[in-house]
């Protein structure tokens, strides 16, 4: 459990780099209140013009929340979630692969919220074969940013980061056909 007003978080350095090319990252979350702010989930930077983050924003807007999943090293890649999500009661889970090598541009960083993939607005997509922040030799922090810190305020439950794969929703659960 996360609370920002503690400004609590994790930290992770690995060793040495993985793929920075590949990977996918699956959490499931439930939050705590709804905030006007950006609330940093996952986050790997090392300056303002060296990032990657897994962000929750209200978009200026505070009848909805989207998830984005942002990227920027020398150029910014922002795909964000058209999905509301301003439910306190009760849990999201979410997926986001993150795969440079796919020639295929719009599946390049992907989202999948409660196992569904989402549909992506204002996106500026990854180049191909462009190296991420993730699986760097950097900290990696959970919970909030290191250069931009607007912490997560909830609970997080089975984060999974997985290095070198792109893995879709059917990798970390299913939906039950007869209670849903």
């Amino acid at each position: 459990k996360f609370d920002s007003g503690l400004n609590q978080y994790l930290t992770k350095t690995f060793g040495s780099a993985g793929n920075r090319k590949t990977n996918t990252t699956s959490f499931w979350i439930k939050r705590s209140s709804i905030s006007d702010a950006f609330q940093r989930i996952f986050n790997c930077d090392t300056a303002a013009n060296a990032l990657q983050e897994i962000t929750l924003n209200n978009d200026s807007d505070t009848t909805r929340d989207t998830l984005i999943s942002e990227y920027y090293i020398g150029s910014q890649s922002r795909v964000k979630t058209n999905a509301v999500l301003r439910d306190i009661s009760g849990w999201y889970h979410f997926v986001i692969i993150y795969n440079s090598p796919d020639s295929t541009q719009a599946d390049r960083q992907i989202i999948y919220i409660n196992g569904e993939r989402q549909s992506l607005s204002n996106s500026v997509s990854v180049g191909q074969n462009n190296d991420g922040m993730f699986s760097s030799a950097n900290e990696h922090r959970i919970g909030n940013g290191r250069t931009y810190q607007v912490p997560f305020n909830g609970s997080l439950s089975q984060f999974y980061f997985i290095d070198g794969q792109a893995l879709d929703a059917s990798y970390f659960g299913f939906t039950d056909p007869l209670t849903n």
